[in-house]
């Protein structure tokens, strides 16, 4: 529950390598930090200008490297929100 960024990047950094694909689930503000952190493009913010609210998805695409714990080392592809769906 108070996992912060440098606890997810270290699973990340253990994990990221052998998988092709990978899935964090967690709560703020370490996915907040988490997003920010891999984004290389700004994530889009809710109306009241929060990313990770309560059950949000965040879909990223890592370049050829594959998923690693690199700043800016992702793209923010999409977004799910409850309210949005």
């Amino acid at each position: 529950y108070e996992t912060g960024l440098a606890e997810l990047l270290q699973v990340i950094n253990e994990h990221g390598k052998k998988a092709g694909r990978m899935l964090l689930v967690g709560h703020n503000p370490g996915l907040d930090h988490l997003v920010h952190h891999l984004s290389k493009n700004r994530p889009p913010h809710n109306a009241s200008g929060k990313l990770m609210t309560t059950a949000a998805i965040a879909v990223l695409k890592f370049g050829d490297e594959g998923v690693n714990d690199k700043q800016g080392c992702a793209k923010v592809v999409k977004m799910a929100r409850p309210k949005d769906i």
